[in-house]
């Protein structure tokens, strides 16, 4: 199996913007946390350290795909570089207002700049790897290893965040996480020769190719039920280890959802695949939202520590079948943007199923949290069932 992911790691230039990709990926797993973190231990508030982490990944949601279209039309390292670093100054500015008691709102637009200038790490190294691989086997392996990566990246994201506000300084979460999102953006840009030809604005004025098309409302659509799925498991599998006293093992429960979804990344590439990637990605989405209903059975957190695990090995088929999809569909000039969307698509799902589900667990009990899980994967299998056939029809 590993041979595989070390021949791809041969091609010239690959193991660095790989390596360096995995690097600026672990803020996705760790901002929110120490953001909650930091902001708690000044103010004492949960609530208000939540409102923090929740205006950065709106502007992320809101200003990473308008970062990702200026990369697409003038290169990775022109702009991604000037916009990580501005990231990390934002940081900088939001611990000292924090410091200083300056006025919330300025705590909040602050950390909406902070996230609106991060660029989506997964999205540039999947487009690196787009420039580089020209087959189908290949490009299926190297989202493989993506994939697998993007667990590795939740799994020790947040014991970093957790470790570092905690044990070593309250704010050192958050400045780790800013300072590895730019020392993973130096690694990866190291290497210009992997880095993919910028499709600058035609000089006659014409316009760049589109994005707004049925297939890829559907690509849009289908990430955000699967981030109600992962953003309500998240915060039920929480309530329901604080219910039953066991609030400490809550972090070893969600690892074992990554690590279902791990272990599914690596096998993946392993299959000979004869279905189309419409239909795999159909299949993908059908899956994941059947295996939410086994939540219904977690009345105790080992019987949650076990449903998560296999629940979890439906998500990576999902997004290795959906990026590679997302190639297909997108013109070579908006690729970046639109693997851009297609991840921040799940961010804001996650977002929206957090919400939902903290609001149904406080009304009821943490285990009625999992009935949002399951609204979300009905809703994810009525697109996969509704979208495979104009999905089938629209490749680029």
């Amino acid at each position: 199996m590993l041979s595989t992911y070390t021949t791809l790691l041969r091609i010239p230039g690959a193991l660095r913007f790989c390596l360096g990709g995995l690097i600026g990926r672990i803020p996705i797993a760790s901002m929110g946390l120490s953001l909650v973190l930091f902001v708690e231990h000044q103010t004492g508030l949960y609530g208000v350290g939540g409102v923090v982490s929740g205006a950065y990944v709106a502007g992320q949601a809101v200003g990473s795909p308008f970062v990702s279209r200026l990369i697409d039309r003038h290169g990775q390292r022109r702009i991604a570089l000037p916009c990580v670093t501005g990231s990390l100054i934002a940081l900088v500015a939001l611990i000292l207002l924090v410091f200083a008691g300056a006025p919330r709102e300025l705590w909040f637009a602050t950390a909406a700049v902070s996230g609106a200038l991060a660029p989506t790490v997964g999205a540039l190294v999947r487009s690196r790897w787009s420039h580089v691989l020209d087959d189908e086997r290949s490009i299926t392996t190297a989202f493989s290893l993506e994939a697998a990566l993007d667990e590795v990246v939740f799994i020790v994201g947040p014991i970093i965040a957790v470790t570092i506000a905690t044990a070593v300084w309250a704010p050192g979460g958050v400045i780790a996480a800013g300072s590895l999102q730019l020392i993973g953006a130096l690694v990866f840009l190291s290497r210009r020769d992997t880095e993919p030809t910028p499709h600058p604005r035609p000089v006659d004025g014409t316009r760049k190719p589109g994005l707004l098309s049925l297939p890829l409302v559907i690509m849009l659509v289908t990430p955000f039920c699967a981030g109600i799925i992962f953003g309500t498991v998240d915060v039920a599998a929480i309530a329901l280890a604080e219910e039953q006293g066991y609030a400490s093992l809550a972090g070893l429960v969600l690892a074992l959802f990554a690590t279902g979804s791990l272990l599914a990344a690596l096998l993946y590439e392993r299959v000979q695949w004869k279905a189309s990637l419409a239909s795999r990605y159909a299949i993908a989405c059908a899956l994941l939202g059947v295996l939410c209903a086994a939540t219904l059975l977690a009345h105790s957190l080992i019987a949650l520590a076990i449903i998560l695990f296999v629940v979890g090995m439906g998500i990576s088929p999902l997004f290795i079948a959906g990026n590679a999809l997302i190639r297909e569909l997108v013109p070579a000039p908006r690729l970046t943007e639109a693997l851009t969307l297609f991840a921040i698509s799940c961010s804001v799902g996650i977002a929206a199923g957090a919400a939902i589900a903290g609001r149904v667990i406080d009304q009821f009990s943490a285990h009625a949290g999992f009935y949002v899980t399951i609204a979300g994967g009905v809703l994810l299998i009525i697109c996969a069932v509704l979208g495979v056939g104009t999905l089938r029809r629209s490749r680029h």
